[in-house]
């Protein structure tokens, strides 16, 4: 039995926030959001929020998906069985750093399984690849904007570092009042120039990341395509 167009969005939406979880970012189980059409590449969180962007709306909008009853059954018992083995394995790692590490790894690959067999059960035979290459560059995109700011936020605190010790030195060294006054201009002219760095890492992990998934997009779009006609070939004059 084929599922209502409502039904079927949402459980894309539900699909897309497994899938997120391949880029190594945690999204919360509300659905109800999705619609097609949205133009926004989806965004993630290390934890759920509840009124953060969960659903891939433009794929939904692209593809040809038909929900049936069974693929979404299986679907929320893969999803069911994914999320109890994950909490007993935390539950079971405590406080070991290593072990939640595995418990997480696991839980992300229980759930590329439930999406993977979710896509295959529910769209057209040659929309199934294109649609796993469109997931696979979407969740390296989420990565790799994870990893920027995560860079980003780093160098900031190093370089505050470096900034407070350069200026203890400098005040130390310091014996008149125009020294001090001096070393501490130059301390807030430094914390200004790391806060702008700051900002533009930020941002430049961001434009790689629009640029990302635009590529996917394009090829995705690319990919689903039908690939024109021949044109035929004029018969021979006589």
């Amino acid at each position: 039995m084929t599922m209502t167009s409502n039904t079927s969005r949402r459980i894309g939406a539900a699909v897309t926030a497994g899938a997120l979880l391949l880029g190594g970012a945690a999204v919360g189980a509300t659905t109800a959001q999705a619609r097609p059409g949205g133009d926004g590449p989806s965004m993630s969180s290390t934890k759920p929020k509840p009124n953060a962007p969960q659903s891939d709306r433009w794929l939904e909008s692209v593809v040809d998906r038909n929900v049936t009853e069974d693929a979404y059954a299986a679907f929320e018992a893969a999803k069911i069985t994914a999320r109890e083995a994950y909490a007993a394995a935390k539950e079971a790692a405590g406080d070991d750093r290593v072990a939640r590490q595995a418990a997480k790894e696991a839980f992300q690959a229980a759930m590329q399984s439930a999406v993977a067999a979710f896509d295959a059960a529910t769209l057209p035979a040659d929309q199934v690849q294109p649609v796993a290459d469109y997931r696979d560059a979407i969740a390296v995109a989420h990565a790799a904007l994870a990893s920027g700011k995560a860079a980003a936020v780093a160098d900031k605190h190093a370089a505050k570092k470096e900034a407070r010790e350069a200026y203890g030195a400098a005040r130390d060294a310091a014996t008149t009042r125009e020294e001090k006054r001096a070393a501490a201009k130059e301390y807030r002219q430094a914390q200004r120039m790391i806060n702008k760095d700051f900002v533009a890492a930020k941002k430049e992990a961001t434009v790689t990341f629009r640029a990302e998934v635009k590529a996917a997009r394009d090829a995705l779009v690319a990919a689903l395509s039908p690939v024109p006609e021949p044109e035929p070939i004029p018969a021979a004059a006589a």
